[in-house]
Parts: C-alpha cells; sequence; structure tokens
C-alpha cells in the first residue's frame, strides 16, 4: 500500500524556523542534526565502559521493572512492551540477570516415593547445592544398607539365633510327638509320622494289624478299637495343631529377630546420614521413613537369600523406590535463576511425567519426572514471549492457575484434553515464587487487558519502552556505551571518535528526529558488525565514519532495488513525473512505501479539475476503492478549508475532482492532503505550480500546514528524480514548519542546499506554499470582506463567485 502518512506527533517544541521571520527557505545548517567528534566522550571504544544490565534511555521501562523486583505478591508480574526491533528480550534479560545476581538463590528441590501411595511422589525443599548431595547420600546408603544387611544375616550371631530358635522347636515337637506316641501305644496303635503327616494304625505284637487280622476280632474288640481310633485321631488334630502353631511361632520370633537385627544394622547407618541434615527437618522426615519402610518389606526385599551380595541395584530392581530425583538444583552462590523459554509448550513450561515402554505396557516411576522452565525459574524469573504461549492454550491457562494459586502441578496434558490415557503418577505440587515476564507488542497487551480478565489481575505491571531517547549529552554517554558492549560482545574492532559520531547520527536518522535517538538498538548494532567487516578488508585497525557510512550505504544498495526500478521508470518517461516548467492544476505530491526492510519515497502527480456544479470535491481514489478512510477523511477537510474561507458570504458552488495520476494501489494518509489543496487552489485560480516544488502535509480546515510522517524520506526521494533531471537551483520541498527538527537529510542533499542547487521550504499554513508554487502573493482578507486584488485568494473568490452566478443561471428554481 502507498503510504502518504505515517504521522509524528509534534514534539510540543518550538519550531526551530520561523516562515513568517525569516522567509520560507530553510538554512542548509537546520537540515541535518550533526555530531561532532568533540561531543564524542572518547577517542575509542575501548576507554568506554561496557553496559552491566543498563536499559539505554528506558527509564520510564525500568522503574516498572524495578517496582516488580521490589514486591513479592506473585500478582505482580510484568507484561514488557513496545515496538519492534528496540531490543525488548535482550533488555529484560540483561536488567534481570544484573538484579538476580544480588536476589537469595532458592532451594532446590527433590522428588521422593510417598511410601505409602507410590502414585503420589512428594517434594521435599533443600537449601541451595544440597539436592545433588541428598541424591549422592541416599544412592550411597541403599548400597550400604544392602551390603550391611546382607553381612549381618550371614554372620555367625544371625546364624546361631536362627539355630537356636529352631532347636527350641524340634524339642519342643519332638517332646509332642513322644507324648503322642505313648498315648498311642497305650490304646494298642501305632503312631506313623512321614512327609504326608501323621497317622495311627491298630498293632499287635509292635506291628500293624492287617485288615484280614481287624476283620477277624470280635464284634467287641472292633468296637474298641473304632472308639480308640476316634478318640486318637482327635489327638492327632490337636498335636498337629500345636504343631502348626509352633511352626507360626517360629516364623514370627525368626521375622521378630530378623527386623531386630536388621534395625540395628540400620540405626547407625541412618544415623550417619540424618545427621548431615539436621537443618533439613523434611529430608530427615523421608529418611525416617524409609527406614521404616525397608522394615516393613524385609520379607520382599530378602537380603539373607543367595545372590544379594552384588553391588548396587539392578534395572528393576525392589530398592528403586529409594531413589531421589534432583528435579531442580541451583548452586550455592548463584543468586536468582533468569530463564528464558523460546517454545513455551506445556511440558516446556510445566515439565512432564515420561514414559517407557516395558514388555508393550508403558510403565513409569520417580526417575521420569521432568521439570519445565518455570520449575528452573522458581525463586527468580521466567521470561516468555507472549505471542508464543498464547499459541499454546493448555500453557497459557496453567501459567495463569500457577500464578493465581501459587503452585505448580505437572499434570497429564492428555488429561486435560479427556483423552483415556495410561495411569501415571500424580506429584505433589511445588509452591510457586516466581516473577513472570511477558514480552509483546503494545496492541497485545491492549487486547489481553481488555478480554482477559485474569490477565489484568496478575500482571499488574507494564514496563513500556519507547523507540527513542534525547540526543542530550547524557543519552550520548550511554549510547557510545552500547557501542562499546557491542565491540566486546562481537570481538569488534573498536570505534574511534568519528566512528562514533557518525552513528549517533545514524541513531537520529532511525529515530527521525535531530534531537532523539533511536532505541531499535539491534538495528544499530547490525550497521556496527557489518562496518568491522570493511574495516577489517581495508586493514584498519579501528573503525571510522568511512568504514560505518560504507555499511549504511551497503545495507541501503541490498534493498532498494524496488526504489532504483521507479526512478527508472521515471527516467525513461513511463510514470510522468516533471520536475520543470509550471503547470495548473499539478502539484508533485509526495508517497512513502515501506518495504519492511527498506523505507522509500518518491513523487506522484497530483491533479485537480473544476467544474460548474454543487457536487462537491470528489475524490476519484475513494470512488475507485483505493482510498483509505484516513484518505478520504483529507479529502473532506479540504471541502471545509474552501467553505470557510470562500462560501462566508456565497454558496459554494462547485464541483471538483482531486487524482492521484498513474496511481493503481491503494492509498492511505492524510500527508498527501497540502498537495491536493494546491492543485485545487491551483485550478481555482487558473495560476500555474511551478513543477519543480514538490508539497507533503496535511492541513486543518483553517489551512494550517501540520507535520507529517517521513518528511526526510520525502525530501531525499524527490531529490533523487530532481538529480536525474537535472538540478536547476529552483526545486525543493515544501514541508511543513514543524517537522524541521525531524530532518536528517543526507549531506549529499544538505550540501546540494548549501550550493544553492536545492532548496527545502518550511510553511505554517497553505497561503505560505502556494506563494511558493506560483510566486504570486496569497492576499489577505481586507475590512470590506474583498481579499487584495491580484491575489490568489483573490481570483479564486472571483472563480467561485462567476461559478455560483453561472450555476444560479442554468438551475433558477435551484438557485432561489
Amino acid at each position: 500500500m502507498k503510504r502518504w502518512n505515517r504521522t509524528s506527533l509534534n514534539r510540543g517544541k518550538k519550531n526551530i524556523w520561523d516562515p513568517s521571520l525569516h522567509g520560507p527557505k530553510v538554512p542548509w545548517r537546520l537540515l541535518r542534526g550533526t555530531c561532532r567528534p568533540s561531543q564524542i566522550p572518547a577517542d575509542t571504544t575501548e576507554q568506554i565502559p561496557q553496559l552491566d544490565g543498563e536499559i539505554v534511555g528506558q527509564k520510564r521501562a525500568l522503574r516498572a521493572l524495578e517496582l516488580a523486583t521490589r514486591v513479592s505478591e506473585r500478582d505482580y508480574n510484568v507484561f514488557v512492551s513496545g515496538p519492534a526491533r528496540t531490543g525488548k528480550t535482550f533488555l529484560v534479560t540483561s536488567y534481570l540477570s544484573r538484579v538476580a545476581r544480588g536476589l537469595p538463590t532458592p532451594s532446590d528441590w527433590v522428588y521422593v516415593n510417598d511410601f505409602k501411595d507410590l502414585d503420589r511422589p512428594k517434594v521435599l525443599s533443600l537449601p541451595p547445592g544440597r539436592g545433588r548431595q541428598l541424591r549422592k547420600d541416599v544412592e550411597n546408603l541403599v548400597k550400604d544398607v544392602q551390603v550391611e544387611l546382607t553381612k549381618a544375616f550371614h554372620a555367625d550371631r544371625y546364624q546361631l539365633l536362627r539355630d537356636k530358635l529352631q532347636a527350641e522347636l524340634d524339642r519342643a515337637r519332638t517332646e509332642l510327638l513322644r507324648d503322642l506316641e505313648r498315648k498311642v501305644e497305650a490304646e494298642g496303635f501305632l503312631l506313623n509320622v512321614g512327609g504326608e503327616g501323621m497317622s495311627i494304625s491298630a498293632a499287635r505284637e509292635g506291628r500293624p494289624m492287617s485288615d484280614e487280622e481287624v476283620r477277624g476280632l470280635g464284634e467287641e474288640e472292633r468296637a474298641r478299637l473304632q472308639m480308640s481310633g476316634d478318640m486318637l485321631h482327635a489327638e492327632l488334630s490337636k498335636v498337629a495343631r500345636e504343631m502348626q502353631a509352633m511352626d507360626r511361632n517360629l516364623r514370627e520370633q525368626e521375622a521378630a529377630l530378623r527386623e531386630k537385627v536388621a534395625r540395628e544394622t540400620l540405626g547407625p547407618l541412618f544415623q550417619t546420614v540424618e545427621g548431615f541434615y539436621q537443618d533439613v527437618e523434611p529430608v530427615r522426615g523421608f529418611l525416617g521413613e524409609m527406614q521404616q519402610d525397608i522394615l516393613a518389606r524385609l520379607e520382599e526385599l530378602a537380603p539373607w537369600e543367595e545372590g544379594q551380595e552384588e553391588m548396587g541395584p539392578p534395572v528393576d530392581s525392589p530398592w528403586d523406590r529409594y531413589q531421589v530425583n534432583l528435579f531442580v538444583e541451583h548452586p550455592s552462590d548463584g543468586g536468582a535463576p533468569v530463564v528464558m523459554e523460546p517454545n513455551p509448550t506445556y511440558p516446556n513450561l510445566f515439565g512432564k511425567v515420561e514414559r517407557r515402554a516395558e514388555m508393550g505396557v508403558l510403565t513409569t516411576d520417580i526417575r521420569l519426572i521432568r521439570p519445565g522452565s518455570i520449575h528452573k525459574a522458581n525463586g527468580g524469573f521466567l521470561i516468555l514471549q507472549a505471542e508464543d504461549v498464547l499459541q499454546w492454550p493448555l500453557a497459557w491457562e496453567a501459567l495463569k492457575r500457577a500464578l493465581r494459586f501459587g503452585e505448580i502441578r505437572i499434570e497429564d496434558t492428555g488429561e486435560q484434553m479427556g483423552v483415556v490415557t495410561a495411569k501415571g503418577l500424580s506429584p505433589e505440587p511445588i509452591p510457586l515464587q516466581c516473577r513472570v515476564v511477558l514480552i509483546g507488542s503494545p496492541g497485545l497487551h491492549q487486547m489481553l487487558y481488555i478480554y482477559d480478565d485474569q490477565f489484568r489481575k496478575i500482571f499488574k505491571v507494564k514496563a513500556d519502552l519507547d523507540d527513542e531517547m534525547d540526543r542530550g549529552q547524557e543519552e550520548v554517554r550511554a549510547f557510545c556505551s552500547y557501542l562499546a558492549t557491542v565491540c566486546r560482545k562481537w570481538n569488534l574492532l573498536p570505534i574511534d571518535r568519528a566512528g562514533m559520531a557518525r552513528l549517533v547520527e545514524y541513531g537520529s536518522e532511525l529515530a527521525g528526529h535531530q534531537e532523539k535517538l533511536t532505541l531499535q538498538l539491534s538495528e544499530v548494532e547490525d550497521i556496527v558488525r557489518e562496518a568491522h567487516i570493511w574495516a577489517r578488508e581495508n586493514g584498519a585497525r579501528m573503525i571510522s565514519g568511512d568504514h560505518v557510512e560504507q555499511a549504511i550505504q551497503e545495507k541501503t544498495r541490498r534493498s532498494n532495488l524496488p526504489e532504483e526500478k521507479i526512478q527508472e521508470l521515471i527516467q525513461q518517461g513511463v510514470l510522468l513525473i516533471s520536475t520543470q516548467g509550471k503547470a495548473v492544476g499539478v502539484v508533485n505530491g509526495l508517497s512513502v512505501y515501506d518495504l519492511g526492510d527498506h523505507v522509500f519515497a518518491r513523487p506522484s502527480r497530483v491533479t485537480g479539475s473544476i467544474s460548474l456544479g454543487r457536487d462537491g470535491v470528489l475524490d476519484i481514489e475513494r470512488e475507485a476503492k483505493l482510498g483509505g478512510n484516513i484518505h478520504t477523511k483529507g479529502i473532506l477537510i479540504l471541502t471545509g478549508f474552501l467553505r470557510w474561507r470562500f462560501a462566508q458570504d456565497k454558496p459554494l458552488s462547485l464541483s471538483a475532482s482531486l487524482c492521484f495520476e498513474q496511481s493503481y494501489e491503494d492509498v492511505e494518509g492524510d500527508s498527501a492532503s497540502c498537495a491536493e489543496l494546491c492543485a485545487l487552489l491551483s485550478a481555482l485560480a487558473d495560476l500555474p505550480v511551478d513543477q519543480g516544488i514538490a508539497v507533503t502535509g496535511a492541513v486543518s480546515q483553517h489551512g494550517e500546514v501540520l507535520p507529517v510522517g517521513d518528511v526526510t524520506r520525502k525530501i531525499e526521494g524527490f531529490y533523487e528524480v530532481c538529480k536525474l533531471q537535472g538540478l536547476s537551483g529552483s526545486q525543493g520541498v515544501v514541508i511543513p514548519a514543524a517537522n524541521l527538527q525531524d530532518l536528517m537529510l543526507r549531506r549529499e542533499i544538505v550540501e546540494a542546499v548549501k550550493r544553492k542547487k536545492f532548496n527545502v521550504f518550511a510553511v505554517e499554513n497553505v497561503d505560505q506554499a502556494m506563494e511558493i508554487l506560483t510566486g504570486v502573493p496569497a492576499g489577505k482578507l481586507q475590512e470590506d470582506g474583498a481579499f487584495e486584488p491580484g491575489s490568489i485568494n483573490d481570483r479564486i473568490d472571483e472563480t467561485l463567485r462567476r461559478l455560483n452566478e453561472l450555476y444560479r443561471e442554468y438551475s433558477p428554481e435551484e438557485g432561489d
């Protein structure tokens, strides 16, 4: 889209040149804000200290960040907004890194198993730097426990005590069987004890009776044997139960013995480790629970079994449950963390519980709990790009929940989306004490503030970065410190005084103001790095002003192909632009093209024509649906000006049209309003306009010429065309007087003005512009209500009166 205005606000300062006092021609000294080498604070950047986390020219944003770092409440998070290429991320990271060095180092966090519920691991907080030691201590403790328990249960003492229990059981069983055997023999039976248990059989003369012998007994004898047998079977059952009780009692005594031996063995081991953590009560509690769990699981661990002497647990060892997951650790003297997450997906921000496939089944354990960026930044600062976070709705909603409730939960994303997943772990939440810094555009902040109710409650601090700063002595010194930082950062050649002075001027060129410096410092950094290349190619030991100038020109050369093509079309006569002669109703306006990496301007013919009628001013661009709303507003303002100045004593009977010749693209903005009005006034006054003078500026309904944007580029664009067609000395550009301080013209153009080959005219109202274009006085309104005879306004007034009379003549009824 062709841009006719990129509005630049009036800086609130008095114009540095008053056309009514000094005339409209601007002296060459006012066309560029030069920086003398003597204004630079050092001979080279080697003599200038580099920045240490300081924010150049961003005092407003600095105060906001200072507030956020001082307030402890978790809802005072920060949204850093500002224009593109102002180095928001670099500046915020640098400042927070400097502040973080003076803040206390946050705790280490480890996950351990809750032995009562293994699906819900517990989190422990330790002083910074001690999490890794705890993990190592527990690993060594598990190994020592395995070794010492194995030794204890294979020691002679344990075996003697266990044999003693077994001997006591054997004696009791033997005595019990003897008593039973006596009873059985007294009743005429034999006791049989074998692998299948105990049984009795009738006996005669010390041997078992056969079935034939039993059947050969008398009825009375068989009855007696039957009764005795039933009694003895009952006695057998009783003895069997007593023997089972003895076995059970032995097992209980052996278990008690093993527990006693294990407790005696574990006690010193755990006491030694607990002594290292007397000041960390959660760790001591975990060690106590771990000891009790080992004692409760002795039968499962079975350290008395063969093969337990191996050092270290196997892959799927029952000892794995005692491992410690070092979740987040910090060096003891590292200060608060500053973490920037470039890809803020939910797992990257809030961590995850990984799973592994075993025998076709997904399993997990405490070792597979992974931290996210917010865990690593806990106790410090987390920096996120707002637009990136908003691309992941789960991450954005989870971030707001964490900041609202002050805890970090690790949840399965599948469960949040209602997808059935394999059963996993639910780790205990970690308390959140983190300051989140979002970086984004002002428009994004406005959208979130309006449409997201929770946003304004948890991001209460807005740090607004500017894209320019004043060009005072202090600011120049800070700017040079930034240049020194860039040189050290990229290991570049030092910059001399002339080079730094040229870069200061380049900063004003980017800012578009003689008394301002850009804060889009990444643009300046690129030029410094490229100037270093040219300096090295020339064998120089320092970067000079010439090297900087070469880097600037080369950067422009890489991107200005469309500009050169348009100038070529103008030179070939394809685009009709004349910088010589005069024409009625034709004025050279100036339009700006923004290619993203390159912005340039070119002249466009603005033509106006008038006729009889009362249709007012017709905007051809709007009728062709090529004109934007702001451009349409500018056309309506022209109509308002005509009514204000010329329709106070008569109706405005006019039909006029305005057009941008050879314009085939959208037109937006009002910076061509002054050119359009001048073309229209030229047609009404029937006065030719000097084609060597281009016009830019917006107008008010009272004829005031208002400031516009990109004035420097517009002048440079028209100068290039004039140079192609031949500089005559009378050519130039009319600009609003309020834009004088915005001029940072190339030295070539300043030199051309100095040698009277080109001109820049500053005007405050449209009358001054018309006088420059036509060479005829504008004419003031006299006491009798008429304008000065022969003046521009007098000729226009006469034309409008004549058109009004003609209209009344041809349309008498409407005229009445």
